[in-house]
């Protein structure tokens, strides 16, 4: 698969477990701001720098889903073999 597509994919992934995905741009932020999850009021919330390459930004929301419960949601093998991979680094 195409970096942009598995991103894409992610994405929809985050989005079936009710995890809310704002790609910002977040140079010059005050206070310094960095890529991350966040959790507030019960809900996952994952901010990501929209200037960072797509690798840096698929990494980052890989890393984020492994924290949570992927039991009960399709993954395609291809999704599946990424958050493995990066579960493993």
């Amino acid at each position: 698969m195409e970096p942009e597509s598995i991103y894409r994919e992610l994405c929809s992934v985050a989005e079936k477990l009710g995890v809310v995905v704002s790609e910002r741009s977040l140079r010059g932020a005050n206070p310094p701001t960095k890529s991350g999850i966040c959790k507030t009021g019960g809900r996952y919330i994952v901010v990501i720098d929209k200037a960072e390459p797509i690798t840096v930004r698929i990494d980052l929301l890989a890393s984020c889903l492994n924290r949570i419960d992927l039991d009960n949601v399709y993954l395609m093998p291809a999704i599946r073999t990424v958050l493995e991979k990066k579960e493993r680094d």
